[in-house]
């Protein structure tokens, strides 16, 4: 199965819907806590922006997350979704 183009704008956004919801916090508060306009959040819980690497540190901050388990829950959400194609080859996982 080949992975939709905006795929991964949409896995991110439901991932950050998901942990807001958890932590009980609106939109706005989320946009306060991570310095985002509340429009651009609602945006990207919808898939229908494209974050900058500045946007999303600020959010996973926000979220009370560290980015290896943001990134982890993408990754898994990926998988489950579009299986080994969500992978894109030559993506290998680094070892430390």
């Amino acid at each position: 199965m080949r992975i939709p183009q905006n795929a991964v704008e949409v896995a991110f956004g439901q991932l950050v819907r998901r942990r807001r919801s958890e932590l009980k916090i609106s939109q706005e508060e989320l946009a306060h806590r991570a310095n985002l306009h509340r429009t651009f959040v609602s945006q990207l819980e919808r898939g229908k922006k494209r974050p900058t690497l500045t946007s999303i540190l600020s959010l996973i901050g926000a979220l009370e997350m560290r980015m290896p388990a943001f990134f982890e829950c993408l990754d898994q959400y990926l998988l489950e979704k579009y299986g080994g194609e969500a992978i894109p080859k030559g993506s290998e996982r680094i070892s430390r």
